[in-house]
């Protein structure tokens, strides 16, 4: 016998074909089925029941499911978030540098500090050299650097002030920033102003004035320009010095250039038409040794050819110093009405007549003429001349224009240099004669003593 059939079925529950199925009617309607494998030792559970469990479980799965994928999306979600958030704390980050950024650049504004043209700006070297020590003052400024508190002092007026904390710092504030603009301002005109290389101690002396105005001006605040930021100031007007400076040795080496292309272009003219005057001398000789030998005369014959290998020397000389460059006369020469004493010229000539040479020195915008103390010709007159240079170097007027060869000397310690470089000097004149100088003076004495007579 079946359990089952040892069971007594529970209320509402009835067997079917099936010995395994059973049915459920509620007493109006059948319901549903339901396996034995479903039955207790109370008998097969009400269907609903059933069937609202197992709907249960489904929805808890579905429901764990959605809390599982709800659960991954909000992680995702978060993820998101952090990264939106990292996002903006940067762009906040950024906007704040800008603000800040922005901020100081008003502020450079305000105090006069920029970024003004010069005229050393076309060269690249310098141009980049001053974008340099620019950034360098704007940082100092950044920094707060470029004023400079003097702590004693800032103390001192501040017990005598009788001013609140927070009006005094708010003064001094606005002190430092008027401070700044106005010696920036100057520091800019001087520079700005600057077109030769002559104007460095213009320029210097009009930011040295400024800066001691203002430090006078805010000693009772107890602050100043600060000595970094003095110095920075003339550093830029030295930059552009170095320019000017550059530019007025440039243009020196350049007129030097064009003299010495000129006296050697006059040099060359020279030795053509000595050469033209002396192959006609030659010619002319050739002519008459012809003749002394048709005459029959020893003694003619003897006289011109004496003549022509005179002439022909001559020529040899002059056309090797044609050819060669280094050849030529070093000549010493001063002019005390002009310079003064203690002072000569030391240069070099390639002239046939080196007289011509000091001869147009002396018509070219001198008062007086030159006196000549020596003139030495030497197969080497270049190293001659560069030797005597180099031995009074340090003794220059110009130290920019190099070719301007005027010398802190006397003509005896030119005369000692010579010798000492073993140069031989057929001739050598000590004192100048001077006599156009000299005959000044004394016109001078007499006009001043016929005024007082």
């Amino acid at each position: 016998m079946s359990w089952f059939s040892k069971k007594k079925l529970a209320v509402g529950w009835h067997a079917t074909e099936d010995r395994e199925v059973l049915r459920f009617f509620d007493g109006a309607e059948w319901k549903g089925t339901a396996r034995l494998s479903a039955l207790d030792e109370m008998g097969p559970l009400p269907f609903t029941e059933e069937a609202r469990a197992a709907k249960t479980l489904s929805e808890l799965i579905a429901r764990q499911h959605q809390a599982a994928q709800t659960v991954a999306s909000a992680t995702k979600s978060l993820e998101q978030l952090g990264a939106e958030r990292t996002s903006l704390e940067r762009q906040i980050e950024d906007l704040r540098a800008q603000q800040s950024d922005i901020v100081a650049e008003k502020y450079l504004e305000e105090i006069n500090l920029r970024d003004f043209p010069t005229v050393a700006d076309g060269v690249s070297k310098i141009a980049e050299a001053l974008k340099d020590l620019r950034a360098q003052t704007k940082q100092l400024v950044r920094d707060g650097g470029a004023i400079s508190t003097h702590a004693g002092l800032a103390a001192f007026f501040d017990t005598k002030a009788g001013v609140d904390d927070p009006v005094w710092r708010e003064l001094r504030k606005d002190i430092s920033t008027l401070l700044l603009g106005i010696f920036n301002a100057e520091c800019e005109a001087a520079t700005r102003a600057m077109r030769s290389w002559a104007s460095l101690n213009t320029a210097g002396d009009r930011i040295n004035a400024v800066h001691l105005k203002l430090q006078r001006a805010a000693m009772a605040l107890g602050i100043g320009i600060s000595e970094e930021y003095f110095h920075l100031k003339h550093e830029e007007t030295a930059l552009v010095w170095n320019h000017l400076a550059a530019k007025a040795i440039e243009r020196a080496e350049a007129r030097a250039a064009r003299e010495r292309l000129k006296e050697e272009t006059q040099a060359q003219v020279d030795y053509e038409l000595a050469l033209d005057g002396l192959d006609k001398e030659l010619d002319h000789y050739l002519k008459m040794l012809a003749e002394m030998k048709r005459r029959s005369d020893p003694d003619g014959v003897l006289r011109f050819e004496a003549l022509i290998t005179d002439t022909q020397a001559r020529i040899s000389d002059i056309r090797e110093r044609s050819a060669n460059i280094r050849v030529g006369y070093v000549y010493v020469i001063s002019n005390i009405g002009s310079f003064g004493e203690g002072i000569v010229k030391i240069g070099l000539t390639r002239r046939l007549e080196p007289m011509d040479r000091v001869r147009e020195l002396s018509n070219a915008s001198v008062p007086f003429r030159y006196d000549v103390h020596a003139i030495i010709f030497s197969r080497d007159a270049v190293s001659l001349e560069t030797r005597l240079h180099h031995h009074f170097d340090d003794r220059r007027i110009n130290r920019v224009n190099r070719r301007r060869e005027f010398f802190r000397a006397t003509p005896h310690e030119v005369l000692e240099a010579l010798k000492a470089h073993e140069v031989d000097v057929v001739e050598w004149i000590e004192d100048p004669d001077a006599q156009e100088f000299r005959l000044t003076q004394d016109q001078e004495r007499l006009e001043l003593k016929s005024t007082m007579t």
